[in-house]
């Protein structure tokens, strides 16, 4: 079974560095990703790596800590603080310059060769929203 402690490194890594081609190869040739905060699925490489970029493109000095690591056979969960400052357009939003922070969970199920198939990613979009508005509202 997958190294879950490999896969949250490189996970963290591929946010941290910005690196969408790393980010998808992670995952398996079929796959979902899930970001419901965001309204958004991806299955295929070219959504998530755009979905990706998008984030890569917004956000700058982005660190991703992962504060918890747990797997049952294929089912695993990575908690994690992610962090970093609106630099970019964001969903629409112009960039404030604001810092952000905010905790959340992937719940992941992996492929017998350690891919990602399924993800599943929760967060606070509301607080993560009041945190970029430049009226903190």
């Amino acid at each position: 079974m997958a190294n879950i402690r490999a896969i949250a490194d490189a996970w963290a890594r591929a946010w941290e560095q910005s690196d969408s081609q790393a980010f998808a190869a992670l995952f398996a040739d079929t796959f979902e990703y899930r970001d419901d905060q965001a309204g958004r699925v991806s299955r295929t490489p070219e959504e998530l790596i755009a979905f990706h970029r998008h984030f890569a493109e917004a956000l700058s000095n982005v660190k991703l800590v992962i504060t918890t690591v747990m797997q049952d056979g294929p089912n695993a969960c990575l908690e994690w603080r992610f962090t970093g400052v609106h630099s970019g357009v964001y969903h629409g939003r112009r960039p404030t310059g604001k810092a952000f922070a905010s905790p959340g969970c992937s719940v992941l199920q992996l492929t017998e060769d350690g891919k990602i198939a399924k993800c599943t990613d929760y967060y606070d979009g509301a607080a993560l929203a009041r945190q970029l508005a430049p009226d903190g509202r």
